[in-house]
């Protein structure tokens, strides 16, 4: 995920914040997806996930994949993919995947808009509270 992306999970906080507050959330939210919810992911498969592709379409510069995941003896899930595209217009990055409709980027934006508000915008009460989750998901580990 890149960096305007990772901004744009703060919303209009980012401009409030300090450029160090910034720099640390940038750099902790990546430890954050890898060790919480990325992480979650990963292991939650037991085996490699089966996908059919239903349709692509390109709106700009963003390519919607429509796909079924349905492995043996389990009900079909939808997921579609969000993915950019470079400048040489090729597909570059996943910017979101959603499941049954869901996003998981827009959930985690959703909760970290309303903690900034609960905590007068301050974006370093926001990065005590991920370090915490991480750090307690290593040690779990």
């Amino acid at each position: 995920m890149s960096a305007k992306y990772r901004r744009g999970l703060i919303g209009r906080f980012w401009a409030r914040a300090t450029p160090e507050d910034q720099a640390k959330f940038q750099s902790l939210f990546v430890d954050y997806m890898l060790s919480g919810l990325a992480g979650d992911m990963l292991t939650d498969f037991d085996s490699e996930p089966h996908f059919r592709i239903r349709g692509a379409q390109r709106t700009g510069d963003r390519i919607l994949v429509q796909s079924i995941s349905q492995d043996p003896g389990e009900d079909p899930l939808p997921v579609d993919w969000v993915i950019g595209v470079g400048r040489d217009g090729r597909p570059a990055v996943i910017l979101d995947v959603m499941v049954e409709g869901v996003s998981p980027l827009k959930v985690m934006k959703e909760e970290f808009t309303s903690f900034m508000y609960s905590n007068s915008g301050r974006l370093d009460a926001l990065i005590v509270v991920l370090q915490k989750k991480i750090d307690a998901k290593r040690a779990a580990q």
